[in-house]
């Protein structure tokens, strides 16, 4: 899957902006549930849940790199931020031209199980607000 763990050509700054794939199974009636965002404590930062990084890559081609069907959402980075989570830039090379684009969420993995359940409620939360192409099934 991704690449290196650090992209050097790659910096996020605190006013950019994230797009997350959204697996039609986590989409019911216009409302996002839990598993978008599934936090494992065991998760390495290559398994932390992905991400596209906005400036550097336009929302047509990062969902051309989602599943048939899936949707796009947008968040600030200012969320994951808020909740004391990384956002780690990781060149994944099946993107091509746009491997830089892509990031990983990370920093959940030291947190207690109820945290980790209140950040993906957080991050889910967040996304919700802002859903670019609606998933189908």
């Amino acid at each position: 899957m991704a690449g290196e763990i650090a992209s050097p050509a790659v910096t996020v700054s605190s006013t950019d902006s994230l797009y997350r794939g959204i697996n039609p199974l986590f989409y019911d009636q216009g409302q996002l549930m839990s598993g978008v965002f599934f936090l494992k404590k065991k998760d390495t930062t290559e398994e932390g849940p992905s991400v596209g990084i906005t400036r550097l890559i336009p929302l047509t081609n990062f969902q051309s790199y989602m599943g048939a069907g899936w949707g796009v959402g947008e968040l600030a980075i200012s969320v994951p931020h808020s909740l004391s989570l990384t956002v780690h830039p990781l060149s994944e090379p099946a993107w091509g031209v746009h491997a830089d684009a892509h990031a990983v969420i990370t920093g959940y993995q030291t947190l207690t199980n109820t945290k980790r359940t209140d950040v993906a409620r957080a991050l889910r939360n967040a996304l919700q607000k802002k859903i670019l192409v609606k998933p189908t099934k």
